[in-house]
């Protein structure tokens, strides 16, 4: 990769995160055998130490990634199979829907098809013992949303049940499982989960950002519960590392798995029709025209986000780590200025012309666990805005932040939507029961069942 596109990747990262008022940012992304970095700013807005590919940011739910490499692991060592039913290895599972319980699988926890709400809040503490209490009192309140392996819905629970899975096959907590299953073999040294391990490291705080200030947020971002699913803080030095292994096989240390099992992962299993086209193991699949994306990102409650994407066909790995929630959209800028120089731009979109249906049968409550999907009719034209109903602990300035935004929409395709006047790219889609009548709005990856 020439000297001048490595310039402009790093000078974009710097204009953007200055354009958004984002703190810090590390970039990390590996093409042709080479590795880049650059970084972005301070750890913290209140005079923090400086970014390196050395400091350690929430990566959020790519966090997945790393479970399901330990999962298939353990696949390998003959410990258990994607298509083995959880209660072979879990007899107790506590999922109230006793047909669930027979008959979800190791592989629907990772393809997002387990069925049940995927997302709550348990104040388990951080104790060895807290995944464990944490999916008791979770999976017993989640409602049933569709039988497993028939309906996409993003599912941090269910990857809850993996990741405590891991745990009980290899005899440790889950921190220790990913250590030796993952971890250590790939040499990934500045990678961690537990608080403690973290604090004394040069680590990212996360931020609010508004029109009138840069926040800081004191409050730790995650918990121990949470690691399988999106616990877990990383530097861009271990980003690279572990991308260079999953889009290459490449590995100064030892594999932590096949070749095949690498690219098992990346084969799909499940079908979503917004946001991704669906779920590897744990890996999340998209395209960037006719680009094949292989991908996951991590969103520590709007104050920290992250990405990752693989292209395979480019041979080009890149991540973004940010301590605010222009993460997001700056690492996707990223990513295309780095695929675009590779790879070529893609084609433009077509342009979709839909009749659009009545409206006023799309409108109403969509229930989703933690939230609300509020979908309004206003002018003329759909909106939806979420409202947090199940979240405990959760800073003020954080709850606004997620709740202030109101998403306007049109139809592109029948029960599909994208955003009023943008391209036409599916954020959301209706799905209807066998009656006809709406059951679910899915946006976000999440299912929400209609009040």
């Amino acid at each position: 990769m020439s000297h001048s596109l490595h310039h402009d990747a790093t000078e974009l990262l710097a204009e953007r995160c200055e354009e958004h008022h984002m703190p810090g940012a590390s970039l990390a992304w590996f093409h042709d055998g080479q590795t880049h970095f650059a970084s972005y700013g301070r750890t913290d807005v209140n005079d923090g130490p400086r970014v390196t590919e050395d400091t350690v940011f929430g990566i959020g739910s790519t966090s997945k990634v790393l479970t399901a490499t330990a999962t298939m692991a353990l696949v390998e060592q003959g410990k258990l199979s994607l298509e083995d039913r959880v209660v072979k290895h879990l007899p107790d599972l506590p999922v109230p829907d006793e047909q669930t319980r027979d008959t979800v699988t190791v592989g629907q926890l990772l393809d997002h098809t387990a069925g049940w709400v995927g997302d709550g809040s348990a104040n388990t503490g951080w104790g060895d013992d807290a995944l464990e209490s944490a999916i008791s009192m979770l999976l017993r309140k989640a409602p049933q949303q569709a039988p497993p392996g028939t309906l996409f819905s993003y599912n941090n629970n269910a990857v809850a049940v993996a990741g405590h899975l891991v745990a009980t096959l290899h005899g440790s907590t889950f921190e220790d499982a990913v250590c030796d299953l993952v971890l250590a073999p790939l040499g990934m040294t500045s990678t961690f989960y537990l608080v403690w391990d973290i604090a004394n490291r040069p680590h990212a705080v996360g931020h609010v950002v508004n029109d009138e200030s840069v926040q800081s947020v004191p409050l730790w971002p995650t918990a121990r519960f949470l690691g399988p699913a999106g616990g877990a803080f990383s530097s861009a030095r271990d980003i690279a590392t572990f991308a260079r292994f999953q889009l290459t096989g490449d590995v100064d240390g030892s594999p932590s798995i096949s070749e095949e099992s690498r690219l098992l992962m990346r084969e799909q299993r499940s079908v979503c029709r917004s946001g991704v086209e669906g779920a590897g193991v744990a890996w999340l699949l998209g395209r960037r025209g006719l680009l094949r994306l292989i991908e996951h990102g991590g969103n520590l409650s709007n104050v920290m986000v992250s990405s990752y994407s693989m292209a395979p066909e480019a041979n080009l790995a890149v991540s973004v780590m940010g301590n605010s929630a222009a993460g997001g959209p700056i690492g996707q800028e990223v990513r295309d200025l780095l695929l675009d120089a590779v790879a070529g731009p893609p084609e433009d979109p077509l342009t979709v012309d839909v009749t659009q249906p009545d409206l006023a049968e799309y409108a109403g409550t969509y229930v989703a666990g933690q939230w609300e999907v509020v979908v309004d009719l206003v002018e003329d034209q759909l909106e939806f805005r979420m409202q947090l109903t199940d979240v405990d602990d959760l800073d003020e300035a954080v709850r606004e932040l997620f709740e202030a935004r109101r998403t306007r929409i049109t139809f592109i395709g029948s029960d599909l939507v994208g955003l009023a006047g943008g391209p036409p790219t599916p954020v959301g889609d209706f799905i209807r029961d066998d009656s006809g009548r709406i059951s679910f709005f899915r946006t976000g990856l999440r299912l929400a069942a209609h009040r």
